[in-house]
C-alpha cells in the first residue's frame, strides 16, 4: 500500500490580510487602471474630436468715460451717468435688455439661423423625449401638442441668444465686457460688435430722443409766452394812449395845488362862504389827484406784467436756441476700447482637458473598480480573496480537473503532483485543526451544485484511504443521487434504506473496483432529506460509522439550495465549504456560510476548487 509523505501542518497566518488597503491590491489592479485609462480616452477623444460641437468665443470691452464730455458750454437736457456700482450694474442689464437683444435679432436675421431658432432644426434620429410624448399622444393620455404661433421662431431666436450673452463688469473700474459664444468664429464677432455698436447708438438715441422732446415742449411754451408777451404789451400800450391820463409832472402839479388849497382852507374861518368854496375845491382837487394815482399804478402793473412776458420769454428762447445747437453734439457714455475679433480657435471643448480628466478619471476608475473586486470581490477569482469574503483559511487552491476523468478514474488512477500535494494541505488542514478531539465526521459543502464539492470529498476520502485508513464516502444528496451512475454501477440501496431498517449496511455499501473505499449511496425518496437527517436515527447511524469506521466523509447537497447541509452540518466534527473559482460569487459564499454556523457547524477551511495557475497553487500550499 502506498503511503504519503508525513502531513505538513499549513501556515494559515499569511491568510489574514493586515490592516488597510495593501499594496498587492493596488499592483493587481493595474490592467484595471490600464484599461480604465484607454476607454476613458478613447471616450474623451470621441467626445472632443467627433462629438463636441465647437464653441467660438469672442468678447468686446467698454467703458464708462469718467467725465461728461461737453462740446459746448451748455446745459444738458439728461444728467450724465453716475459712476458708482448701481450705474454700472444698469448698464449690464440694458445691455441683456430683451428689446436690445430684439433689434440685434431683427438687424442680423438671427431668427433664420437654426443654431438660435430651433424650429429651423431637423428632428433627431432618436429622442427619447418625442417618442414617450408620441406614445402618451396615441394612447389618448394627453391632447395632441397645439401648433406653434408664427412668432414661436423669433422668440426662441431671442431667448437663445439671450442665454448666450454674457456681460460682466470688471472689478473696482469702469470697464465692462460682452461676449457671445457660437458655432461660428466669423458669427461671434459679429454678434458681439453689431451689439455694442447698438449700445452706443442706443445712448445717443436716447438723449436725442430727449432733446427733441424738450424742444418740442420749449417751442410750443416760447409760442404761448409770445402771445402773452404781445396781450401784455398790447395791454400796455393802450392804457398808455389813453385820454386824460396825466402824467408825472401833472401828478406833481396836482399836489401842489392841493397843498395850497389845504392851508388856505386852514387860514379861512369855518361857517363862511370862502371856507365852503374852498373846502369844496380841496375835495375836487384830492379826487382829482387819487383817480390820476390809480390810473398810474395801472399803468405800471401793465408795464410790468409785460416785462415779466418779455424776461420770460427771452429765456425760453434762449434755452429753445440752446437744445437746438445740442441736437448735433450729444456723445455716448461709453466707449468700445477693443472690439471683437473672430476667434481662431474654439474655447470649448478644450480636448486636451477633456483628455486629462479622462485619463485621471479613467485611471482613477479603473484602479477602484480593481481594488473594489479584489477587496470585495462579486466572483472569487484568486486564493487571496478567499479570506477577504469568508473570514476563514484556505485550505487549498485545487487544480482543474479534466473532463474526461470520472470520479472511477480519479480514484483508481495515480492523480498529479500538483494535485497530490493539494490534497495533502486540504488534510493538514482538516486533521490538525483540533489536536484534542480527533476528527472523524468531515462534511464537504457548497453553495451552489456544480462547485466541485463531490470531487473534492472523493479525493480526500482517496487520500485518506491510500494513507491506509477505513474511509466511508456518504451521499446525502438524496433527491438527485449520482455516485451510482459516476462509478457504473446497477441500483441497489443506500442511505435511506438503511436509515428506514429496509436492509443492512453491508447490503448497502458499495466499493469500487480498484478502490479500498466504501460508498454509501443516496437513494432517492420522496420524504424531505432534512427530516432524515435530522432524526435521531441518522445521528445513532453517525456513532456506529464512527466506530466502524476511521473516517466519514459526507459529500452533502447545494446549501443554498436546500437544508440537508445545515441539517448535518452540527453532527460533523469539521465542515470544509467548497468554492469554485470564477464561479461563486462572495454574496452566495456568505450567505451559506452564515446557514451553516446558525446551524452549529465547524468551518475547517475553504477549497478553492478549479485553480488555473501554478502560484494559485502553490499559495494555498
Amino acid at each position: 500500500m502506498t503511503r504519503l509523505s508525513p502531513i505538513p501542518v499549513p501556515d494559515l497566518s499569511a491568510a489574514a490580510p493586515g490592516p488597510g488597503l495593501p499594496l498587492g491590491a493596488l499592483w493587481r489592479a493595474r490592467w484595471h487602471a490600464f484599461a480604465g485609462l484607454i476607454a476613458a480616452l478613447l471616450i474623451g477623444g470621441i467626445y472632443a474630436y467627433y462629438v463636441a460641437t465647437p464653441i467660438y468665443r469672442t468678447h468686446a470691452t467698454l467703458m464708462l468715460e469718467p467725465q461728461e464730455q461737453t462740446m459746448i458750454d451748455l446745459g444738458a437736457v439728461l444728467p450724465g451717468l453716475g459712476r458708482d456700482d448701481q450705474v454700472l450694474n444698469s448698464q449690464v442689464a440694458v445691455l441683456r435688455s430683451r428689446a436690445l437683444v430684439t433689434r440685434l435679432v431683427d438687424e442680423l436675421a438671427l431668427d433664420t439661423d437654426p443654431e438660435f431658432n430651433a424650429t429651423l432644426r431637423p428632428p433627431p434620429r432618436f429622442s427619447a423625449k418625442a417618442w414617450v410624448k408620441g406614445a402618451l399622444v396615441r394612447a389618448g393620455l394627453v391632447p395632441p401638442p397645439a401648433p406653434l404661433p408664427p412668432e414661436a421662431g423669433r422668440n426662441g431666436a431671442i431667448n437663445a441668444l439671450m442665454r448666450a450673452l454674457d456681460v460682466t463688469v470688471a472689478p473696482d473700474s469702469l470697464v465692462f465686457s460682452v461676449a457671445v459664444g457660437t458655432t461660428e468664429a466669423a458669427k461671434s464677432a459679429r454678434i458681439v460688435n453689431a451689439l455694442t455698436d447698438l449700445y452706443i447708438a442706443d445712448q445717443v438715441a436716447v438723449k436725442l430722443a430727449a432733446t427733441d422732446a424738450a424742444a418740442r415742449w420749449l417751442s410750443t411754451r416760447v409760442v404761448e409766452l409770445q402771445s402773452a408777451l404781445e396781450t401784455a404789451e398790447a395791454r400796455a400800450r393802450s392804457a398808455r394812449a389813453a385820454q386824460g391820463l396825466p402824467s408825472a409832472r401833472d401828478v406833481a402839479e396836482m399836489e401842489r395845488r392841493l397843498d395850497a388849497l389845504r392851508e388856505r382852507l386852514a387860514g379861512t374861518p369855518r361857517g363862511s362862504v370862502r371856507y365852503d368854496a374852498l373846502a369844496e375845491q380841496t375835495e375836487t382837487m384830492s379826487a382829482a389827484m387819487a383817480e390820476a394815482a390809480n390810473q398810474r399804478v395801472q399803468l405800471r402793473q401793465l408795464e410790468r406784467e409785460a416785462e415779466a412776458s418779455r424776461l420770460l420769454y427771452e429765456s425760453f428762447l434762449t434755452r429753445l436756441k440752446e437744445i437746438s445747437v445740442q441736437s448735433g453734439a450729444h456723445q455716448p457714455d461709453a466707449r468700445v476700447l477693443s472690439p471683437a475679433v473672430t476667434p481662431l480657435f474654439p474655447a470649448r471643448p478644450k480636448p486636451l482637458l477633456i483628455l486629462l480628466v479622462a485619463a485621471v478619471l479613467g485611471t482613477g476608475g479603473g484602479l477602484a473598480l480593481g481594488v473594489a473586486q479584489d477587496l470585495w470581490p462579486r466572483r472569487v477569482t484568486r486564493p487571496d480573496q478567499v479570506h477577504a469574503v469568508t473570514g476563514l483559511p484556505l485550505l487549498a487552491a485545487m487544480p482543474r480537473v479534466g473532463r474526461a476523468r470520472s470520479p472511477r478514474q480519479m480514484l483508481s488512477r495515480r492523480p498529479e503532483p500538483a494535485l497530490v500535494e493539494a490534497v495533502r494541505a486540504v488534510r493538514a488542514g482538516i486533521l490538525l485543526a483540533d489536536l484534542d478531539k480527533p476528527v472523524k465526521v468531515i462534511l464537504f459543502a457548497s453553495a451552489r451544485s456544480g462547485e466541485g464539492r463531490t470531487t473534492q470529498c472523493l479525493l480526500l476520502a482517496r487520500s485518506l484511504a491510500t494513507w491506509g485508513k477505513s474511509v466511508l464516502v456518504i451521499e446525502a444528496d438524496v433527491r438527485k443521487p449520482a455516485f451510482l451512475d459516476a462509478f457504473g454501477a446497477p441500483p441497489q440501496r443506500g442511505i435511506v434504506s438503511v436509515l428506514a431498517g429496509l436492509c443492512s449496511m453491508e447490503e448497502a455499501v458499495l466499493r469500487p473496483e480498484g478502490t479500498n473505499l466504501d460508498l454509501l449511496v443516496g437513494d432517492a425518496r420522496t420524504a424531505t432529506a432534512a427530516d432524515i437527517f435530522a432524526t435521531q436515527r441518522f445521528g445513532t447511524f453517525l456513532e456506529d460509522m464512527r466506530a466502524r469506521y476511521d473516517y466519514v466523509l459526507i459529500d452533502a447537497p447545494a446549501a443554498l439550495s436546500t437544508a440537508d447541509a445545515r441539517a448535518i452540518a452540527p453532527l460533523a466534527d469539521r465542515t470544509v465549504f467548497v468554492a469554485a473559482r470564477g464561479r461563486a460569487r462572495g454574496a452566495e459564499i456568505r450567505q451559506a456560510l452564515a446557514g451553516l454556523r446558525s446551524a452549529g457547524a465547524r468551518v475547517a477551511g475553504v477549497v478553492l476548487n478549479r485553480a488555473r495557475k501554478a502560484a494559485d497553487m502553490a499559495h494555498g500550499a
